[in-house]
C-alpha cells in the first residue's frame, strides 16, 4: 500500500487476487483506477486520449495515425479517420464526411423539442429544406411549411404544391 499525506489509497495492491488499485482500496479487476485516466506520447505523430469515470463500461478504445475508433459488444461501433475526418458509424471505412450503416430500417433520428424540426441540405449553389412542422412535412427550398415548398398534411395525407394547407389529396 502507498500513502500520501492526503489519501490512504493512493496505490493499493490487493496480493490476494493480484490486484492493483489507483485511488481505490478495493480493486476489482487486475488494474482498477477510480477517476480519471490520462495516456499521452509527446513525440511526433501524438497519441493519446483521456478516460473519465464512464457510466458504463467502455469495451475497447483504439487510435493509430490512420483512426479513431470505439469498440463496444466486441464491434467496432464508431471510426473517425485521421486524415478526411470522415465519421462511420457501423462502418470501418467511410468514404463519406459522415456514413451510417445499419442492418435496422431505421438509420437516424433528429429531434426537435419545439414543433419545428429543419435539416437543410446544401450544395454550392442550392439550399433545400426538409420540414416537420405542426403535423406536416414540407420539402422545399424555404424553412418549416411555406406554400413555396411541397407541403404534405399528415393527419389527412392530403398534399399541396402552392399552398401550405392542402385540403384536398393533391391541391
Amino acid at each position: 500500500k502507498v500513502r500520501t499525506k492526503e489519501d490512504d489509497n493512493t496505490i493499493f495492491v490487493q496480493g490476494s487476487s493480484d490486484r492493483v488499485g489507483i485511488g481505490t482500496s478495493s480493486p476489482n479487476q487486475k488494474l482498477h483506477i477510480a477517476g480519471g485516466l490520462s495516456i499521452s506520447q509527446s513525440t511526433a505523430g501524438q497519441i493519446g486520449s483521456v478516460f473519465e469515470a464512464p457510466t458504463q463500461a467502455v469495451q475497447t478504445l483504439r487510435f493509430d495515425s490512420q483512426r479513431f475508433r470505439f469498440w463496444a459488444g466486441g464491434s467496432e461501433r464508431l471510426t473517425i479517420l485521421s486524415a478526411s475526418g470522415n465519421v462511420g458509424i457501423g462502418v470501418t471505412d467511410p468514404d463519406r464526411p459522415l456514413e451510417v450503416v445499419s442492418s435496422g430500417d431505421y438509420l437516424a433520428k433528429f429531434y426537435s423539442t419545439d414543433n419545428k424540426a429543419i435539416i437543410e441540405v446544401r450544395d454550392n449553389d442550392t439550399t433545400g429544406m426538409i420540414s416537420a412542422e405542426n403535423d406536416k412535412l414540407s420539402l422545399g427550398a424555404y424553412p418549416g411549411v411555406n406554400a413555396n415548398n411541397l407541403n404534405i398534411d399528415l393527419s389527412n395525407d392530403n398534399v399541396g404544391i402552392g399552398t401550405s394547407a392542402p385540403t384536398k389529396k393533391l391541391e
